[in-house]
Formats: C-alpha cells, sequence, structure tokens
C-alpha cells in the first residue's frame, strides 16, 4: 500500500512532468521566434550597429576640423554628439523594433504553427521587451566602443563614456521604458506595417534631432526659434537628463530637471493606459 506522502511525492512529479514539456513547447519557441524577429528582422538592428558608427564617424569628422576651435571645446562637442548617439538603440526600439516586431508576432503564421497562442498576451509583451533590452544594451556599448576607437586616442577615452557610469544608466533605463511605452502605444494603434512605417520615420528623425544626435544640442538650444520645439519630442525631457550626467558627471535637481523627470513618468503612465484601453487582447 502506497501511504500518503508516496502520493503526494507522485503527484508532485507528475506535475513537474506536465509543467516541463509545457515550458519547453510554448514559452522556449516563443522567445526563440521573438529574439530572431527582434535581432535580424526590420530595421532595428541597422539603427543600434551600422547608423551609430557611421553617424559617430561622419560628425566627428565635422568638428574636428573646424577651423578657429580649441581642442576642449571640440572636445565638449563630440562628448555631446556621443552621449545623444547613445540613444539612438532606446529609441529606435520604441520607434521601430517594439512595434513591427509585436504585429509581425501578431499575424505571424509561425507564431500559431508553433503552438504558442496559448500563451498569455503579457507573455509574448515581456519576450519582446527583454530582447529590446538586450538590443538596446549592446548597442550602448557598441556606440561607446567607436567613440572611443574614433576620437579616444586624440582626446581621452573619456570622450566616449559617461563622467558618471551608474547614473546614466539608470537614466537610460528611463529612456528605454519610455520608448517601450511609445513603442506599444503605436502596435496599438497601427495593424498595417506600410503605414506604421510611414509614421515611425516620421517620428525617428526628429527625436534623433532634439536630442541632439544630429547636431550637439548647446547649437539647438542657442537658436531662439529651436529652443522650444524640443519640448515637441517625448524623448527630450528624460534625454536631457541624461546628457547632463553624461557630460557633467552629476545631475543638479533644478525644477526643469524635476520637471522634465515628471512629465517623462506620465508619459510612461498615458502610453501604457492607452495601449491598455485600445489594444484588442483577445483577437
Amino acid at each position: 500500500m502506497t501511504t500518503i506522502k508516496q502520493n503526494v511525492n507522485m503527484m508532485t512529479e507528475n506535475k513537474k512532468k506536465v509543467k516541463t514539456p509545457n515550458f519547453n513547447v510554448k514559452i522556449l519557441p516563443l522567445f526563440k521566434l521573438t529574439f530572431k524577429m527582434v535581432f535580424l528582422g526590420g530595421p532595428g538592428i541597422l539603427y543600434v550597429t551600422i547608423m551609430p558608427f557611421c553617424l559617430l564617424l561622419l560628425e566627428g569628422l565635422v568638428y574636428i576640423n573646424l577651423p578657429n576651435v580649441s581642442q576642449a571645446e571640440t572636445f565638449g562637442k563630440l562628448q555631446q554628439i556621443i552621449g545623444a548617439m547613445a540613444l539612438m538603440p532606446a529609441i529606435s526600439v520604441g520607434v521601430f523594433v517594439v512595434p513591427f516586431t509585436l504585429i509581425e508576432i501578431k499575424d505571424s503564421v509561425l507564431f500559431k504553427r508553433i503552438g504558442a497562442t496559448s500563451v498569455k498576451p503579457y507573455m509574448f509583451i515581456f519576450t519582446v521587451i527583454s530582447a529590446s533590452v538586450v538590443m538596446t544594451t549592446i548597442g550602448l556599448f557598441w556606440t561607446f566602443l567607436c567613440g572611443g576607437l574614433f576620437y579616444g586616442w586624440s582626446y581621452g577615452w573619456e570622450v566616449a563614456f559617461p563622467q558618471s557610469f551608474g547614473i546614466s544608466l539608470l537614466f537610460m533605463l528611463i529612456v528605454l521604458i519610455l520608448s517601450s511605452a511609445i513603442g506599444l502605444l503605436l502596435a496599438s494603434f497601427f495593424t498595417s506595417r506600410a503605414v506604421l512605417g510611414a509614421f515611425s520615420g516620421l517620428l525617428f528623425t526628429p527625436s534623433l534631432f532634439f536630442t541632439g544626435a544630429l547636431i550637439p544640442i548647446d547649437y539647438i538650444l542657442a537658436a531662439p526659434e529651436l529652443k522650444y520645439l524640443v519640448y515637441i519630442s517625448p524623448y527630450w525631457y528624460c534625454a536631457k537628463p541624461f546628457l547632463d550626467i553624461f557630460t557633467t558627471g552629476n545631475i543638479v535637481m533644478t525644477t526643469q530637471n524635476i520637471i522634465n523627470l515628471a512629465v517623462s513618468c506620465s508619459l510612461i503612465v498615458v502610453c501604457i493606459g492607452l495601449t491598455t484601453y485600445r489594444w484588442r487582447w483577445s483577437e
């Protein structure tokens, strides 16, 4: 006769046996499919690796050859560009990677064939965000490496790295969260990849410009016609504190910086709230 303890042990073992195949059949294919789509499909990998390389090289060559400019001033401009360029992976994640991947997974025949449709909606969103975090991290350190290799020999390797690495990563995380929230919102509004592509391109270029990735932010803020237009970019509110930390190593919690962080947090809440309201999870 089997004892009660033996029966309980047998039931526990049976549950483990049931859960393990379910994880292998349902969850692992979902992760593999998602990471494959994020890294190999769409323009995401282009904006994470090739664009920072090209823009850092071309823009840097312009600023190091400006006439009548001191080395210290050139150092400052290069530092601003590299810091702003480090935001490109996070911005591209929200504008391109997250919405395109979610739409692709939702419409994919392969997604249905692997039997992953019974996975809860939050699970495949989690996998997309996880892959995007990995991609952003790769892009961040790739940008630092490119900046160091291009200009570290002449201006010191500190030109390509944050003055305060830990705090800058914290603000980079805020940029990534906001960018992912924007990506979720875009995916809930658009079902056509063609329309989404056109809108994403329209959003991406001004976002780069107003965060200082194309022109040093000092030049933008010095123009009376532009210094107020920066506020139309949703990324500006969290990018500005990040750039301050990147170039100075610390951030002074002025009223403006507090407002910027409050606006960033509010945008995250609004984007996630609208996404939850609009997305037809059951479809």
